[in-house]
């Protein structure tokens, strides 16, 4: 008499779907009966342990647990001081998902005595958090990524070329899965203005073993750290980074422009970041509330016999709204120049990242506002049928920020 069956979501599962658990025993015509299921993190502890009645048309007790999973998500391992190497981060699958495991028992009556039995069956599996794709459910896109670059976007970013650690730099982040063990290599092939090229450039990053997922910043001057010499230069027209699988991400350098390039990074569909530029005009704009308080604007004076006076005895008016506090909300509006096909799909992870930060560059620091979006003019569009169009998007800064008092 025991579970005789269990029903576990399919592997590589999103957290953002239901992730409902089935337990089947034959012990359900017992008194009272019903199914326990008690849910643990990938360390063992236990988050929650729920009796759930048996369905009358199966006999199976049903749990949906992606609610629970996705509490014990918590994404804290980004690092935006990175420019002294290509490797942000090793991901463990607890930072880009949630491992845990179920354990199922029973609990019933038998004449005036309860009886509950835990952990007769168990399961565990590990729930990744990606966006499924709009037009199906339980979707195992995680593992697409598989030994290619954690990413949507097309393979291909714009960046300028900064050689004063003094000045601006901008990162560059994408994510990669990759099983060597040890050292992580990647082939650096530098394309010059003038014709030539560099090809087969070696970094070797050293790893742990531990994990197949691994966040990266591509961009010039971490790999020119990375390689302890500058590897990428004034001279160079486009570099190309390859993986040890064979996947090649191009990177090709434009000039700064008129305007400050505006880099926003997010974390995308797959759960990792990615980097979007915004190199057309940018917009700052400032919503100011008040807090005020109002009072009579006279006194009585007795200088002179007893009258009333408005002035003070500095000459001013005296006030009848005063304003004690001042709170100002900032946005911005950011401008992309003319996105492909490809990198319109790509940005509607933009649109609903939940985690996007704001890089502001000054005096060679850099400072990672989080920031969210408040309006945007994009839409699902093809040039073919919309020709060309720019990317517009308004953000405001989470955070607020306070006048001088007085």
């Amino acid at each position: 008499m025991a579970i005789t069956d269990v029903n576990i979501p399919p592997d590589w599962s999103s957290i953002n779907e239901q992730l409902i658990w089935g337990a089947l025993s034959d012990n359900v015509a017992l008194d009272n009966f019903k199914y326990v299921f008690e849910v643990k993190n990938y360390l063992g502890e236990s988050i929650i342990l729920a009796k759930v009645f048996p369905d009358p048309n199966s006999n199976y007790g049903w749990f949906d647990v992606s609610n629970i999973i996705r509490n014990e998500l918590v994404i804290d391992w980004f690092n935006g001081n990175s420019f002294d190497s290509v490797l942000v981060n090793e991901l463990q699958s607890y930072n880009i998902g949630c491992p845990y495991s179920v354990e199922i028992g029973e609990d019933y009556n038998i004449g005036y005595s309860g009886i509950t039995q835990l952990n007769m069956a168990s399961g565990e599996t590990i729930s990744f958090n990606y966006v499924p794709n709009a037009w199906g459910k339980q979707q195992s896109l995680y593992q697409s990524y598989n030994l290619k670059f954690i990413t949507n976007r097309p393979l291909e970013a714009n960046t300028y070329f900064v050689e004063d650690y003094t000045d601006d730099h901008e990162h560059l982040y994408v994510g990669l899965n990759s099983d060597e063990l040890d050292t992580m290599v990647l082939y650096i092939d530098v394309y010059l203005n003038d014709g030539s090229s560099s090809l087969g450039n070696e970094l070797h990053i050293g790893i742990n073993n531990t994990t197949n997922y691994y966040q990266l910043d591509i961009s010039p001057y971490s790999i020119n750290i990375e390689n302890g010499g500058a590897l990428i230069d004034e001279n160079t027209k486009y570099y190309v980074v390859r993986t040890f699988a064979g996947e090649e991400f191009r990177v090709n350098m434009v000039c700064k422009g008129n305007h400050e390039p505006r880099l926003l990074h997010f974390m995308n569909g797959a759960g990792v970041f990615d980097t979007a530029r915004f190199d057309c005009v940018s917009k700052l704009n400032m919503a100011v509330t008040r807090k005020a308080f109002e009072k009579k604007g006279w006194d009585v004076t007795n200088i002179g016999g007893t009258h009333i006076q408005y002035m003070d005895n500095n000459e001013i008016y005296r006030e009848t709204k005063v304003n004690y506090a001042q709170n100002m909300d900032y946005s911005m509006k950011l401008m992309m120049n003319y996105p492909t096909d490809a990198e319109y799909r790509w940005l509607a992870e933009l649109i609903y990242s939940p985690l996007i930060y704001l890089q502001e560059r000054n005096n060679g620091a850099n400072y990672f506002y989080p920031v969210t979006i408040k309006n945007t003019n994009y839409e699902f569009i093809q040039r073919i049928s919309s020709k060309l169009k720019t990317l517009e998007i308004e953000i405001e800064l989470n955070q607020k920020r306070s006048a001088t008092r007085r």
